[in-house]
């Protein structure tokens, strides 16, 4: 026999009739995010084909660094358009696992990309597996060697993305190896009840795909970075740019911050 308690069953009352309210008024700003992130992630898409295509010279079973570039960036890119879907499908928690491993993946796209620590390009190409201490160390040498050349141009390097790399990547990873504060971000316990796939809350939907544009910013420029080994600066100003001003528009003229949406 089922018992729900009144007070639970008012809270669901309430959180349906909410739901329904705040659906529609969110909706707008939430289109906006997915279709300018499937925007951006469809032209990079459309670029990457148009290199193996264009490209005779390039083997992606070849273990050179071209073709490392190549496959990272078409890791990245799959990842994100995988990101998208589930976005679109309402997925919030979900897709944590999925956002990990991407990170992951711009994060050994940019070292490879820059060429500069041999060791870890032979290791990639030789099937390796990196930790993610290992991908950290690697890009803090890269931000170091990148800083060093910033200095001797006389320009001031920019800060190191290490401390916040650590803080996304820890996000990420409570919920992928299903740590109990993890799954807990599933539960509501006011409605004593879990969100199954899609959350039944819009905003709380909405937050989601907010994160999910954070995250498009920097499979962008990671991945347009890659490309632009093959296209030269051309293809930056022509793609990436207008690709990265589009999403930080959306984050800027349609926020899905917690704090924009009522949440703490």
């Amino acid at each position: 026999m089922t018992w729900i308690p009144g007070e639970v069953e008012k809270k669901r009352a309430e959180a349906m009739a909410a739901a329904k309210q705040n659906a529609p008024a969110v909706r707008p700003r939430v289109e906006g995010h997915l279709r300018v992130q499937e925007q951006a992630v469809t032209t990079l898409i459309e670029v990457h084909n148009e290199i193996i295509d264009g490209y005779d010279a390039l083997d992606p079973e070849v273990k050179d660094q071209a073709a490392a570039v190549w496959l990272l960036a078409g890791r990245c890119l799959s990842l994100a358009r995988s990101l998208t879907i589930m976005l679109r499908a309402g997925l919030t928690t979900d897709i944590s696992p999925a956002a990990r491993t991407l990170h992951e993946a711009g994060a050994a796209l940019r070292v490879v990309a820059d060429g500069g620590d041999k060791t870890f390009v032979e290791k990639w190409l030789s099937d390796s597996y990196f930790s993610a201490k290992k991908l950290e160390t690697a890009e803090h040498e890269l931000e170091t060697r990148i800083a060093a050349e910033m200095l001797k141009q006389g320009v001031r390097p920019l800060d190191r993305t290490t401390p916040l790399s650590k803080q996304i990547y820890r996000t990420w990873s409570k919920i992928a190896h299903n740590r109990r504060s993890g799954v807990l971000e599933s539960y509501s316990p006011g409605l004593r009840q879990m969100a199954y796939g899609p959350h039944p809350d819009p905003l709380m939907r909405a937050v989601w795909v907010g994160y999910g544009t954070q995250l498009m910013v920097e499979v962008v420029l990671t991945v347009g970075m890659a490309l632009a080994k093959f296209l030269g600066p051309n293809f930056w100003a022509a793609k990436v740019e207008p690709a990265v001003n589009g999403l930080n528009l959306a984050l800027t003229r349609l926020p899905l911050g917690p704090e924009d949406l009522g949440y703490s």
